[in-house]
């Protein structure tokens, strides 16, 4: 194991975190641990869904197709954009309704909506597209962590792994705003040091990379799956639940979209940077492999930081809304439920998440594949979504979409055709099928 500078900067970060969140749990309440009792500002939600949203597997596959496509990739950024302006037309309604009937989850939108047998489908959704989500984090960071620091592989997994739950066990959603606020505002500031040491102070090479060699339908595909995969997350519709008023929520909104694009156009140059330098490479190797050739000693180290910052916001993110997803969503739709009894089985749930996602993630190590079938499955409730804000939608249609759109992202799995392109395949599918149903069912 290198012992140094580098991975003195690793230990005192992962320390920092602990006590940030450890704190954030000092006299909570019990909504605070699971909503932050509705009182979130403007910079609090926008640092937050920033951080969580720039997530370790993100920023190693974009980096690798910024290394493969040049500035092309950048597309993925326009469609996120386009998500948080989408959600900016229905956020006012939402955000009534959820405080209004007290929304905890989206399936809570779901179960309200359309019954619980839609709301429980719709958990289904968000379990698989979470438990991806949060296995691509712990490949990433463990990978990026081994190989850095020559340690096992195993061994970096449940590192991270140890660090995130014991924060996140003791203070709840408070703890993952707190630590997220924190651990973007490191993220921004270090990748803008680290871009600067990767130039030498020298201009950026646009010139010398292709910006137009994706194609029309990769291109296209980027857009969709940035703008669908962000208005229908989980997690954002939970950080506008949780914002004190519509208000803050749009303003928000705004500000998410605009830090979101800000730090992926700086990690974007990374890939450039590894892509001039080091032509030969494997696309995926580009991050790793730039930044341990490219930085000093210390300098390292800030971009280990940087990186684990982003795996670590992603992973509390991941691993919250699965645990609420078992208390909310699954325990409490069989019986009512105080809330502390919400907390103690969201805490629980969230250990089994913990050590099932590190098994899973010792022998699966697929990141590409895993992230489009996540995005993939997200997609099955973009249709019953936007159409229930405009039209009377009946309850056996939104089940049939969904249904068939979980159906038809499994299918594609097993034959071997994910690609950004067919991960798409569950919207069509699911828009279809709810016109059928709305038609069919009386």
């Amino acid at each position: 194991m290198k012992i140094g500078i580098d991975l003195l900067l690793v230990i005192f970060y992962f320390l920092v975190v602990l006590i940030i969140g450890i704190f954030a749990a000092r006299k909570q309440s019990k909504e605070d641990f699971l909503i932050a009792e509705r009182k979130l500002g403007i910079f609090s939600i926008a640092t937050s869904v920033a951080a969580s949203f720039m997530g370790g597997g993100i920023l190693v596959a974009y980096v690798s197709y910024v290394y493969q496509f040049g500035l092309a990739a950048l597309w993925l950024f326009v469609g996120i954009i386009a998500g948080f302006l989408l959600l900016l037309l229905y956020q006012k309604k939402l955000k009534r309704l959820a405080d209004k009937e007290e929304f905890y989850t989206i399936s809570d939108y779901f179960k309200f909506k359309y019954g619980k047998n839609t709301g429980l489908i719709s958990v289904i959704v968000v379990l698989l597209y979470f438990f991806f989500f949060l296995m691509i984090e712990l490949i990433a960071g463990g990978k990026i962590l081994s190989s850095l620091l020559e340690i096992p592989y195993a061994f970096a997994v449940i590192i991270m792994a140890i660090v995130v739950l014991i924060y996140l066990g003791l203070g709840g959603f408070k703890s993952v705003i707190k630590t997220d606020v924190f651990q973007y505002l490191i993220v921004l500031i270090f990748a803008i040091v680290i871009v600067f040491f990767v130039t030498n102070g020298n201009p950026i090479p646009f010139a010398e990379l292709d910006m137009a060699n994706m194609g029309f339908g990769t291109s296209f595909a980027f857009v969709i799956l940035g703008m669908f995969g962000t208005f229908v997350a989980p997690d954002l519709w939970q950080r506008v639940y949780a914002a004190k008023n519509v208000k803050t929520a749009r303003k928000a909104l705004y500000w998410s979209s605009g830090l979101v694009f800000v730090f992926g156009f700086a990690i974007a140059l990374i890939g450039i940077i590894a892509k001039v330098n080091f032509p030969n490479i494997l696309a995926e190797e580009a991050l790793v492999y730039g930044l341990s050739n490219l930085l000093p000693v210390g300098i390292l180290g800030l971009g280990l930081v940087m990186l684990f910052a982003v795996i670590m916001s992603s992973m509390d993110t991941a691993l919250f809304v699965l645990g609420m997803n078992i208390s909310e969503d699954i325990a409490r739709n069989r019986k009512e439920l105080s809330k502390k009894q919400l907390m103690n089985i969201t805490r629980w749930a969230i250990l089994g998440f913990t050590v099932l996602s590190v098994l899973v993630s010792i022998f699966i190590q697929d990141i590409i594949t895993i992230a489009l079938a996540g995005a993939s499955i997200s997609y099955c409730l973009i249709p019953a979504i936007i159409g229930s804000f405009h039209f009377n939608l009946k309850r056996k249609a939104v089940f049939l979409s969904v249904l068939t759109g979980i159906i038809s992202v499994i299918l594609i799995l097993s034959l071997g055709y994910i690609s950004p392109e067919s991960s798409l395949i569950a919207l069509p599918i699911s828009f279809v099928f709810l016109l059928i149903g709305q038609f069919v069912f009386k």
